[in-house]
């Protein structure tokens, strides 16, 4: 139950767009797609969110956007990545697709592809709207989940 409250509360966070963070210097581009992430890191048990980082991945053929940041009051780090591609998984609807990865360990990663420890999703991109990868990993005692939520803002 502590779970499905903690998710509840995530997914309200998740829903408010703020101010776009920082993304390793790259800028957003709408052309032909418009999209937005954010990572919420929160404590499962105080259901407290402990960070949460908001981007827009680089639109493109083969565009790797990063966003790394520590999570407060423990060592760790979180590698989020986003990657366009069109060569990894065929559908109806085309080759075009959206990679994203997520880490949390106690270093920062180059992306979060390279990790022997991510978590992966791919989703079709002329079908994509909204998709959500999740991980739970432990800080001492404290159970936390990380989460990576990206929609299309695009105005189709």
């Amino acid at each position: 139950m502590k779970v499905i409250m903690l998710l509840l509360a995530m997914a309200l966070a998740l829903g408010t767009i703020g101010t776009p963070a920082q993304t390793n210097s790259q800028t957003s581009s709408c052309s032909p797609h418009c999209h937005q992430c954010e990572v919420v890191a929160a404590d499962i048990a105080s259901k407290r969110i402990l960070k949460k980082a908001e981007f827009s991945p680089l639109t493109g053929e083969e565009e790797l956007t990063n966003k790394v940041f520590r999570i407060p009051g423990t060592n760790l780090m979180v590698t989020a990545s986003v990657f366009y591609t069109d060569e990894s998984m065929a559908s109806k609807a085309g080759l075009d697709s959206l990679q994203l990865a997520l880490v949390v360990s106690k270093r920062s990663w180059p992306d979060a592809f390279q990790s022997p420890s991510n978590a992966v999703a791919e989703i079709t991109l002329a079908t994509f709207d909204t998709a959500r990868i999740q991980t739970n990993v432990r800080s001492g005692s404290r159970r936390l989940l990380v989460s990576m939520e990206c929609k299309d803002k695009s105005s189709n």
